[in-house]
């Protein structure tokens, strides 16, 4: 089976001037596959090698700007670069007018077929004969949607951010995944403002990926309040968790 080449683009929460926000890119044979697209990530994809223009499947998790913003702009990008490969789009529900409305008011029809996918709960969806994507509804205040990636018969990439912990749901879903990648914007010292905005703390991450026998787990979408030490994450993570790292931009996995 090939390997499965994780790169993140980016990996904290929203701060003003960031460049920082969430994107991480999935290589898998020749297959291309993008989860959510923040602001500026056609630039850091460029700056960690890859083209635009070899993308083929983009996963949005939810409409919030951290996570979309940068849809239209890589978009526009891969036309002007001349792609011509269909691109799939899948997000929750809104994404396709979102997408028909800056279209018009930019006056931009791209020269690829895009092909757009609603969610409109838990599905299923296979993607190529070894790899299948699995969309769970996660509990963010909003229309959310954590991916589950399946490489062949064995191999498992989670990605769920932006969410309060849902271990029962994943549980059933997935097990053992090779690496998790799971929101943790907060300690849990600010563990009042993880449940106001429904996202989760650090150790709240650290028992999904105990729950669910992750074989790694990488903290992300941390908060930006915590962006000069990133160490008291760690530390609450391990204490439950011992395979526990911070996602950072630029970071490398490679799962064989």
């Amino acid at each position: 089976m090939n390997p499965i080449r994780v790169t993140i683009l980016g990996a904290s929460g929203p701060y003003p001037g960031s460049d920082d926000l969430p994107s991480v890119i999935v290589c898998y044979g020749r297959t291309r596959l993008l989860l959510d697209a923040g602001e500026g990530t056609q630039h850091r994809a460029h700056e960690a090698g890859f083209s635009v223009a070899s993308i083929r499947y983009i996963l949005i998790t939810h409409m919030h700007g951290d996570h979309v913003l940068g849809l239209l702009p890589l978009l526009q990008s891969r036309s002007l670069s001349g792609a011509e490969t269909e691109v799939t789009i899948i997000g929750p529900e809104g994404i396709r007018n979102y997408l028909i409305e800056n279209f018009k008011l930019l006056h931009f029809k791209p020269r690829f077929d895009v092909t757009v996918i609603e969610l409109k709960g838990d599905d299923e969806l296979r993607l190529s004969n070894d790899m299948t994507v699995y969309a769970v509804g996660l509990d963010h205040g909003i229309d959310t949607y954590g991916y589950v990636l399946r490489f062949g018969s064995k191999k498992t990439l989670a990605y769920i951010t932006d969410t309060r912990p849902i271990p029962n749901k994943l549980s059933g879903i997935v097990e053992e995944p090779d690496v998790l990648i799971h929101d943790a914007t907060l300690l849990s010292s600010d563990s009042e403002l993880a449940l106001e905005y429904k996202h989760s703390t650090a150790a709240e991450a650290a028992f999904v990926a105990k729950e669910i026998k992750a074989k790694m787990l990488l903290l992300f979408h941390i908060s930006q309040r915590y962006r000069h030490d990133y160490g008291d994450h760690l530390r609450e993570a391990r204490k439950i968790f011992r395979y526990a790292w911070i996602a950072e931009k630029f970071m490398r996995i490679m799962i064989k």
